[in-house]
């Protein structure tokens, strides 16, 4: 997930030129170093930092050159922690950008799992055993899910299903990500969202959403009562978090259009 963001980054600034990617014997602490090269347009060094705050860019033209930048390195550097590394930047502003990301040799996955004591653990053999629902290959799922643990366990399930997934972080990445896109199927939003809170988002977000795309709160099980308060501002279902698989699919193939067969 790291390494693609930073590709999709690297990619999406880079007119001309390259985009490599490497993998080195890092120095200790770590054992092994994946970087990311590009010779895009660059990031002025007292920029460097707010990149990976939320929902932070380098420069305020870059929205409006390349449409919403979705960087991701907060994701990434939350999730660098998690694997006991960490990620480092150099650039300069027209001279690419190089992000490294050092691991060691084995993450730590007591460590992990010390980072999130109360998210499920699914083996891959139970993974495996869930079907695969039919009619939702290549329908667009716009997700807004700022927990990394949940975010990668449910962009797993989706692309599994085939669907075409597309990340945000705030309201704002929201609309450039909707804005950027002929329709989206899905919204599947944390109803504890940060800042405005999920039920402001998605009445803002009805706006640039068509009339048939379908609105999912993910709603944490201690919380049922923002169940309520999340339909009542626009949401067209639920499912209770953590979910499996069964739960989620079920959800979104209820919501499917019908065939009329």
């Amino acid at each position: 997930q790291v390494l693609k963001n930073f590709l999709a980054n690297a990619v999406k600034f880079t007119e001309h030129g390259t985009v490599t990617l490497s993998a080195n014997p890092a120095p200790a602490p770590y054992s092994v170093c994946l970087t990311v090269r590009d010779s895009g347009i660059g990031i002025p060094l007292a920029k460097q930092g707010a990149i990976f705050e939320a929902f932070q860019q380098a420069d305020g033209s870059t929205s409006r050159r390349y449409g919403g930048t979705g960087l991701g390195l907060t994701i990434s550097r939350q999730l660098a922690g998690l694997l006991g590394g960490e990620i480092r930047l150099v650039s300069e502003p027209g001279q690419g950008a190089e992000f490294s990301l050092l691991l060691p040799a084995i993450a730590s996955e007591d460590g992990i799992r010390a980072a999130a004591p109360d998210y499920p653990v699914v083996s891959a053999a139970e993974e495996e055993a869930e079907p695969t629902p039919g009619g939702l290959q290549h329908l667009q799922v716009l997700l807004m899910e700022p927990d990394v643990r949940s975010q990668l366990r449910l962009s797993g399930l989706l692309r599994g299903w085939g669907m075409r997934l597309h990340l945000a972080d705030d309201l704002e990445e929201a609309i450039e990500t909707l804005d950027e896109l002929d329709h989206v199927d899905f919204l599947l939003i944390d109803a504890l969202m940060p800042d405005d809170g999920a039920c402001v988002t998605i009445r803002k977000l009805r706006e640039h959403l068509g009339a048939a795309t379908v609105v999912v709160g993910l709603i944490p099980a201690d919380r049922a009562d923002a169940r309520e308060t999340c339909l009542g501002q626009g949401a067209d279902d639920f499912v209770t978090m953590p979910c499996d698989a069964r739960a989620l699919s079920g959800v979104l193939v209820r919501h499917l259009p019908q065939t009329g067969e």
